[in-house]
């Protein structure tokens, strides 16, 4: 979150080491996803890939819903990012169905938000507009400031393409608030 991106690779690479020597395969696991969202963020999608599938394949031998929403979540991020919209969007319809089967609210947050974001990527803004709201509203439910400071800055966006420069202002506003409480660059 805060932008250190090689000391981070260092920590979760040390982390792997460790987990895959004790034979831990959940950890070891989501340390290889985490690996993946470094790459990721670094825009290396192709190393991001490798390690999400690494991930998902351990996930799905210990038949780890949760993780395995979270891979789908992170690989459907990279097909967005290769413009592969109907992988993208079928990565994250799965990974949707799974956290919300497992009521797991924040990672919903995360996949709404994703959406959003491939709806947006393809200048669909209504869709966009729905499900980056969803997201805020599911946000300002469960407290998550992470959450609110994405979803209202992907919201000040699709307001600004539409045209309300108020609307986007206060939504601009809010989401740069939350960014400096949880102190994220």
């Amino acid at each position: 979150m805060q932008g250190k991106l090689r000391e981070a690779l260092k920590y979760h690479r040390k982390s792997l080491k460790l987990w895959e020597e004790m034979g831990n395969e959940e950890n070891s696991s989501m340390a290889l996803n985490n690996i993946g969202v470094l790459y990721r963020s670094a825009g290396d999608f192709l190393m991001a890939e490798i390690y999400y599938n690494k991930a998902l394949e351990k996930l799905t031998r210990q038949n780890d819903t949760l993780g395995i929403a979270l891979c789908l979540n992170n690989l459907g991020v990279i097909y967005k990012e290769q413009n592969n919209f109907a992988k993208a969007l079928e990565s994250y319809e799965v990974a949707l169905k799974l956290r919300t089967i497992k009521n797991e609210q924040n990672g919903r947050v995360s996949t709404l938000n994703n959406i959003g974001a491939l709806y947006k990527k393809q200048n669909h803004l209504d869709s966009a507009l729905f499900y980056f709201q969803q997201s805020l509203d599911l946000c300002k439910k469960l407290n998550n400031t992470h959450g609110i400071s994405h979803a209202s800055w992907n919201l000040a966006g699709i307001k600004l393409q539409q045209g309300d420069v108020s609307e986007a202002k206060v939504l601009g506003e809010l989401s740069l608030k939350t960014a400096h409480e949880i102190k994220s660059v």
